[in-house]
């Protein structure tokens, strides 16, 4: 060890492994253990000149001793450990104290410096503290890479890399941990491994027997993972080209990985943690809308389970199902919908012959098998609902029907199911939750934005009949009808009587039982808006917010913004009056006053949405994540409305207080200017559009310009005013004489002229 000044100092560790301190005694003649082994003693040229005396390390300990009294006495001999060590003043190898347990003084010095490496990482939220991390973990290597067993060594290469995943410090664990451990392969790309042979010739020259190969493995699955995850942090949306690159690297390299190790049974645990891998990456693509560079690797994922038995059991079971519903939804989206279905029905049938199987071995199955049964099949069969509810009402070619029109206010009267939908829906859905399952995902499909209303597509009538029955559909399994229950919706008078706060769907749904969750009713609200079936919208968002307000739940509150954005949306989607009853005049919450006067006025549709846009950028989030998407989409929308003006008034203006005053709204402008400013920083529209950020700044700082240049001419012109006031009429008194200005305390109050 170094200290502050640059020289070398021994701690008590050091010396107890350089001389091998143990419990029992060891002889003098025992190798490695003579005190004066590494010992060098330097003195200082003696007052005659000369060179120094230097004792060699194999000469006898007499000399030396008395060499050591004499420069003492005299005050200038030095007795200090020589730097480098020689080899007998190594530390010695932990096998040399026996087994590697607790009792072990190098593991147990180890294990030491590594639990307060844990908790200091635990608890480090800056970035000081983070490379003070790393430097430590460096050191910890360094330190105890040649004293321990080789094999012991890169297991706790692993384990640490494991807890630095955990605590999502990713570019830390692949560099000093996963790409520690692959050092010892030489300098590799992922990009250049693209085939088996290159594969095993890179990592695996001696086989797969060896004693390290499982981690090997787990290093190269974890590494690729810290890459992406690397990637991730840097460009969530995948904006640049090589990132999408690098993600489509990682994945083939992904799948090579689980290529070699499939035709060995006992790497099972391997091809479980790569399809675990590969769906998240996927799953992120998928967010992105690119399915088609998704489908071929999470198909890839899903048939990797079928090929590999001890994955084929009921343990794995709903893992698998998760992998099916993926690639049937990349079908759907990639619009193949033929497939989606025939691949989802191929999937059900894989389910009941393990069920099938599972029946025969044991003559009662337990209920958590049982449960997981239900779960899978009801993530497929919802997979088989989204086409064929559409599928069975469409017209046969060449037959011609008469178009009839359906009154579904007399039909909700009726006994449940009341439609066609109703039916299939029960046939093949057991239970509200599952039920609301299956209309949830057939409504959020389509790759659309909430906030980019249109009608459902193709416009047949069928498909818009099919469309409002599933809505009705929802909100009477909503308010607590349906289901087992089969109540009408003459029989439910809460309109959110069937919401239980405290659970999730795809639980209930595995259970069988009724009810929805809040999420799930959230995104039914969602899809309403986006299809424009305003009057479903407006018949479920008030219950739902006062739901959401009276439990004040912390977790919900990106739910309630998201509506609220909604409400605040809704006049300019349709020009009809809305009937949800809820207030969308209120006061403005931020910016006081917008009239000069001082009196309270009450804000337009444009203020109302950027006071809810607002409202995201200083709202603290636990637990869910508000739908950004939404947030930037009323971002432009707001931005186009308020750039139009803009150009057209505030900008020609040209300083001049007669034109400004003109403006209509002036003040509202400048005041949604500045929270489009704030919302921009919030939702980082500079990395994804910065000529739009620039835009909006720069507009922004052309209307202040104007609104102060104003401002000081309007004080000029006061000021001569009132001078030759003064001047003509000496008799006045200096109190009724009134000047107009801009005050500080409202930046935003326009200043009056003098006529």
């Amino acid at each position: 060890m170094t200290n502050s000044g640059g020289e070398e100092r021994v701690t008590a560790l050091d010396m107890k492994l350089a001389f091998g301190q143990s419990q029992r005694r060891l002889p003098l003649s025992t190798p490695g253990v003579k005190l004066w082994a590494g010992l060098t003693l330097v003195n200082h040229p003696p007052r005659g000149g000369g060179a120094p005396s230097r004792q060699s390390a194999s000469g006898p300990p007499v000399r030396l001793v008395s060499q050591q009294r004499r420069a003492n006495r005299r005050g200038r001999g030095l007795l200090r450990l020589a730097a480098p060590l020689p080899a007998a003043m190594e530390p010695l190898s932990a096998t040399f104290y026996g087994k590697l347990d607790q009792k072990n003084p190098v593991v147990l010095a180890l294990e030491h410096e590594l639990n307060d490496f844990r908790d200091f990482m635990e608890k480090a939220v800056s970035a000081d503290a983070h490379t003070r991390g790393a430097n430590d973990l460096f050191c910890i290597w360094n330190k105890y890479e040649k004293i321990l067993p080789v094999h012991y060594f890169e297991e706790k290469l692993l384990m640490v890399g494991d807890f630095l995943v955990q605590l999502k410090l990713h570019k830390l664990a692949s560099w000093q941990c996963y790409g520690r451990y692959l050092q010892q392969f030489g300098s590799f790309r992922i990009d250049d491994i693209t085939d088996i042979d290159k594969f095993k010739t890179t990592f695996f020259v001696n086989g797969f027997e060896v004693d390290n190969s499982s981690f090997t493995f787990h290093a190269l699955q974890m590494y690729s993972v810290c890459c992406y995850q690397v990637v991730k942090k840097v460009d969530p949306k995948l904006l640049n080209l090589e990132s999408k690159k690098k993600c489509m690297s990682i994945l083939k390299f992904l799948r090579l990985i689980m290529q070699v190790a499939l035709p060995k049974e006992h790497l099972f645990w391997l091809i479980f943690n790569g399809t675990t891998y590969i769906y998240t990456i996927c799953r992120h693509l998928m967010v992105l809308a690119l399915y088609a560079q998704a489908f071929e690797y999470v198909l890839w994922a899903s048939i990797s389970m079928e090929s590999s038995a001890p994955l084929l059991t009921v343990r794995f079971l709903s893992w698998r199902a998760t992998l099916y519903t993926a690639v049937c939804q990349c079908y759907y989206d990639c619009e193949s919908g033929i497939l989606g279905e025939t691949f989802a029905r191929r999937a059900l049938g894989k389910i009941s012959e393990l069920n099938h199987l599972e029946m025969m071995s044991s003559s009662s199955p337990s209920p958590e098998a049982m449960k997981i049964f239900r779960e899978a099949t009801v993530k497929v069969s919802v997979m088989i609902f989204k086409r064929a509810v559409f599928e069975s009402r469409r017209k046969p070619k060449g037959i011609l029907r008469p178009k009839m029109k359906t009154n579904y206010r007399e039909t909700q009267n009726q006994p449940w199911p009341h439609n066609a939908t109703e039916f299939l829906l029960v046939e093949m859905f057991n239970g509200s939750a599952a039920q609301f399952l299956a209309i949830s995902e057939t409504l959020s499909g389509g790759n659309r934005r909430i906030l980019q209303t249109k009608p459902p597509v193709p416009a047949e009538q069928e498909i818009l009949d099919v469309t409002m029955e599933l809505f009705l559909a929802g909100l009477l399994l909503i308010s607590g009808g349906g289901g087992n229950t089969q109540l009408s919706s003459a029989a439910c008078t809460d309109p959110v009587g069937g919401i239980k706060p405290s659970s999730s769907l795809i639980e209930l749904a595995a259970n069988g039982e009724d009810g929805v969750s809040v999420e799930a009713v959230v995104r039914f609200a969602k899809a309403a808006f986006c299809f424009e079936y305003l009057d479903i919208f407006d018949t479920i968002i008030a219950p739902l917010l006062t739901l959401l307000r009276k439990h004040d739940n912390l977790a919900w509150k990106s739910f309630e913004l998201d509506l609220d954005l909604l409400v605040a949306m809704e006049p300019f989607v349709s020009s009809r009056k809305s009937k949800h009853g809820l207030p969308t005049g209120e006061n403005c919450a931020i910016g006081g006053s917008l009239q000069p006067s001082g009196a309270t006025n009450l804000c337009d549709d444009l203020v109302i949405l950027a006071e809810r846009m607002f409202v995201y950028t200083c709202t603290p989030f636990q637990a869910t994540v508000p739908d950004v998407d939404m947030v930037v989409d009323a971002f432009l929308f707001l931005w186009q409305k308020c750039k139009a003006v803009l150009q057209r008034d505030i900008c020609k203006a040209s300083g001049s207080i007669k034109y400004l005053k003109k403006v209509d709204g002036f003040e509202k402008w400048i005041h949604i200017l500045y929270i489009l400013q704030e919302v921009a920083h919030w939702c980082n529209i500079g990395h994804i559009d910065p000529v739009l950020m620039v835009d909006v700044v720069l507009y922004s700082a052309g209307a202040l310009e104007n609104l102060a240049d104003s401002s000081m001419k309007s004080k000029k012109k006061s000021g001569i005013l009132a001078n030759r006031a003064d001047t003509a009429t000496s008799t006045q008194t200096p109190a009724s004489i009134q000047t107009e200005y801009c005050g500080p305390t409202n930046l935003l109050m326009l200043p009056e002229t003098h006529q």
